[in-house]
């Protein structure tokens, strides 16, 4: 960053310097958004391609609606570049909103099948795992001393890891995946709700709240609201799924059911695919019409006429989808120096006393505003995702929401066999960073679940291998 002399600039001088920062971050974003929405409508249009023979999907009306929201997104783009935001009505506007929340619920509806889909891979896979070591462990013998090697192996393994805090947290994350559920309802609450609190302690409330409905949704998607009103095809595909007897089959036919759960998880996961890249575009025009400027870009203009003519063939030119990847590159890498400016400027004003900095306020609020909706690439929430200024938790309601996560378990698991019940409630434990209360907790767990007294020696022998195997992939 260049030398900007800032200590020497008047009050005026920096507020204007802020003012000129703020509006070039804005025009990089705008640009960067204009060309995100083009790469990405590429790429829809690409998958739509390849959703030919996905009669499942197609044949729905939810695909039909999707294909028209698709369509008004590509008028309104036209309107935008060619005709200015002056000329596009209101309303087209507010129809982005309203079809972004449609987008969200129909996501919401097809990672909740996705998760509800997995259990049932998971369940698939416990029985054909137990025929597996009945069939190839039954000769094996039981010795103590194998289980202390693997701990010691876990303990090298997790040292070796120590200043890498997510390849960390993955391998006690897999060892737990992998450990049969030996814990007792209420020691399993008092481990995830004491992790709960130890992990989210001083954290932004939203995030906390986000996390929290996040846990809820991995050990049961089926309670949430909208499960089961779209893709009526898949409910019924997954329900049925849910309703058979997998404890009688034989290897042939669990792998049978497999491979049919893997062929319906493909087409779930081209429409979050799908819906996401969708959800992104939408989020990028919001940004376009929040900063209400029109494109003042003669490259871009020359990219958008190149790829307006690739829409109207429905063909894909992967030069063009090159050149978009490297300037959206060069405008973000724009958009990093020019950030470096703009807090440097800012943190001056806000250490002199006599600043006047609400004089500011309207034009960074109106940054931060565009900067929500910039930053939303995951499209995990209808709701636009806060900038983490709105509290931090505090200890009661950590309890609070703590306890609501249980009742919401406790809620769950009535009905469930108890092979479901322990699987889910081991898929949530591996879903929350450095569960127990420190690393001796968790080795006392692994030693616990691979005791002979709760789990037949097949099974300690197999999945002692099946560790090592998982953990040598790390």
């Amino acid at each position: 960053m260049e030398n900007l002399n800032i200590k020497e600039k008047t009050n005026l001088e920096l507020k204007e310097g802020i003012i000129s920062s703020n509006y070039k971050q804005l025009k990089y974003i705008q640009e960067s958004s204009f060309l995100t929405v083009f790469y990405s409508i590429l790429e829809i249009k690409e998958i739509m391609r390849n959703s030919e023979e996905l009669d499942n999907i197609r044949n729905t009306s939810e695909f039909r609606n999707i294909n028209n929201y698709l369509n008004e997104i590509l008028d309104l783009i036209k309107d935008i570049v060619q005709s200015g935001l002056g000329e596009v009505k209101q309303e087209k506007i507010i129809k982005l909103h309203n079809t972004k929340k449609e987008l969200y619920n129909y996501f919401s509806v097809v990672e909740g099948y996705y998760r509800e889909l997995n259990y049932i891979m998971m369940t698939i896979d416990h029985y054909s795992s137990r025929i597996i070591a009945e069939r190839d462990y039954k000769d094996s013998e039981y010795d103590k001393t194998e289980i202390l090697e693997l701990i010691k192996f876990i303990s090298e393994k997790l040292e070796k890891a120590r200043n890498d805090y997510k390849k960390y947290t993955n391998i006690i994350s897999l060892v737990i995946s992998v450990l049969p559920m030996r814990l007792v309802k209420e020691n399993y609450y008092s481990v995830l709700k004491n992790s709960i609190i130890r992990n989210f302690y001083n954290s932004p409330r939203a995030y906390f709240e986000k996390s929290i409905r996040e846990y809820k949704k991995i050990f049961d998607s089926s309670m949430f609201d909208g499960y089961g009103t779209k893709f009526d095809y898949y409910f019924r595909e997954i329900q049925n799924l849910r309703n058979r007897d997998y404890s009688t089959m034989d290897y042939e036919e669990l792998d049978n059911v497999m491979n049919s759960s893997l062929a319906l998880t493909e087409e779930l996961l081209f429409l979050k695919s799908l819906l996401m890249k969708l959800g992104i575009t939408i989020n990028k025009l919001i940004v376009i019409s929040l900063i209400g400027e029109d494109l003042d870009s003669d490259d871009i203009e020359d990219i958008y006429y190149d790829w307006k003519e690739l829409i109207a063939k429905n063909s894909f030119d992967e030069k063009l989808n090159d050149r978009i990847k490297k300037e959206i590159d060069d405008i973000e890498k724009n958009m990093f120096d020019e950030l470096e400016v703009f807090y440097a400027l800012n943190n001056e004003a806000l250490e002199r006393k006599d600043f006047d900095y609400e004089e500011l306020q309207p034009i960074l609020l109106k940054t931060k505003d565009v900067l929500t909706y910039f930053n939303d690439i995951a499209f995990d929430t209808e709701e636009t995702p806060s900038l983490g200024d709105e509290g931090m938790v505090t200890p009661d309601f950590l309890e609070q929401a703590s306890n609501s996560l249980i009742e919401y378990i406790n809620r769950a698991i009535t009905g469930m066999s108890s092979i479901e019940r322990k699987i889910r409630m081991k898929n949530l434990l591996a879903s929350i960073d450095l569960p127990f209360n420190g690393i001796g907790e968790f080795f006392d767990y692994i030693e616990y679940s691979l005791d002979i007294t709760v789990t037949p020696k097949e099974i300690v022998n197999m999945l002692i291998d099946y560790i090592y195997y998982m953990l040598d992939e790390i």
